[in-house]
């Protein structure tokens, strides 16, 4: 578990697994080594293999990143990527990704709906959609949760995200998403939220998360929803 959340890793294995991943533009231990944004095609995603959420992701178009609305140059992103407190004390590889694009009729959303998988080796109990429009203002991003039927919770899963009343737009790809994570699952064989984007492309792989939301947050009928899954050590002996 502790090697695949590595993002690079990651990757690495669900490509080798059959699952699409998003392409690799550059990747490097030295972030000094980072090309010049001028360099990069237009829309490009810059972030380390390792974190959490969208912490130290640069999303961005025509060097604007679309979750804070700032303009970043290189020199910008490094500073910040120096001064962050989680990554001074790991040697990270950093990436630069393809921007995904939204599946067709969905290009207002700006970025893919992000789809966790909360996953018991192929069983599915939990998927968590988002639709991440911002880094500051955290109301703005939008939360489905969806049961292992893959029908809308009536529950509140974490405390501090309330349930939308809007339906949830159920994606394009949605059979061929559930065939790879599923595949993923199988292999992995035991406990891991497995992370896909639905995209122009069909789905792509985002990552593996060992431990959402480092375990926290969560109201006590998710806490006792999800155990209900988990069997022997790993959560899926």
């Amino acid at each position: 578990q502790k090697q695949v959340s590595d993002k690079m890793n990651g990757r690495k294995y669900a490509h080798h697994t059959g699952a699409p991943v998003p392409k690799l533009l550059w990747s490097g231990k030295d972030m000094n080594q980072l090309p010049e944004l001028h360099d990069l095609p237009s829309r490009v995603v810059i972030k380390p293999s390792a974190g959490w959420s969208a912490n130290n992701v640069f999303c961005l178009v025509n060097g604007v990143n679309v979750l804070d609305d700032e303009e970043y140059e290189k020199s910008k992103i490094l500073e910040e990527l120096k001064n962050d407190e989680f990554l001074s004390n790991r040697t990270p590889v950093f990436m630069v990704e393809e921007m995904l694009l939204p599946e067709a009729g969905r290009e207002s959303d700006g970025l893919p709906r992000d789809y966790k998988f909360y996953c018991y080796g192929e069983q599915i109990a939990l998927v968590h959609v988002v639709l991440r429009k911002s880094l500051i203002d955290q109301h703005n991003n939008i939360h489905h949760y969806l049961d292992c039927d893959l029908k809308s919770i009536p529950h509140r899963v974490m405390k501090s995200r309330p349930v939308p009343k809007e339906p949830f737009p159920m994606p394009d790809c949605w059979d061929d998403m559930l065939e790879d994570v599923r595949n993923l699952g199988r292999s992995l064989g035991c406990f891991m939220r497995i992370d896909m984007f639905a995209t122009d492309k069909g789905p792509v792989f985002g990552e593996f998360t060992p431990t959402p939301e480092g375990g926290k947050g969560y109201t006590e009928w998710a806490d006792k929803y999800l155990a209900t899954f988990w069997k022997g050590l790993e959560g899926d002996d």
